[in-house]
């Protein structure tokens, strides 16, 4: 947000933060100190738990996503016009590179 606000300030704001840049920066650095002040058990149990997550997030994505249901074909930008500014290139380096860490299972 600080950054939008510099080199676009045109853009409308659905709200305005009072004080900025010095809240923001204070309310930061006041998170960093708590989080530096956090015992080691705790980051530890916090790992723990984000790795747990990103395990189940990719397990499920793995046999849940479209592809894997077969309404896509690899490579095949979901929803995307191809147009000027798409994301296309970006989808496509993902499907690719999805495809070269998990390659599809063999149909049945």
């Amino acid at each position: 947000m600080i950054i939008l606000r510099r080199t676009r300030p045109d853009l409308p704001r659905a709200f305005r933060t009072p004080w900025v840049p010095a809240l923001p920066v204070v309310s930061v650095a006041a998170s960093l100190w708590l989080m530096v002040n956090l015992p080691t058990e705790t980051w530890i149990r916090f790992g723990v738990w984000m790795a747990i997550g990103v395990v189940v997030y990719f397990l499920y994505s793995r046999t849940h996503s479209r592809l894997a249901r077969g309404e896509a074909e690899p490579g095949t930008p979901l929803g995307s016009s191809g147009g000027p500014g798409s994301a296309e290139p970006a989808v496509q380096a993902l499907a690719r590179a999805r495809t070269t860490l998990c390659p599809p299972k063999p149909k049945e």
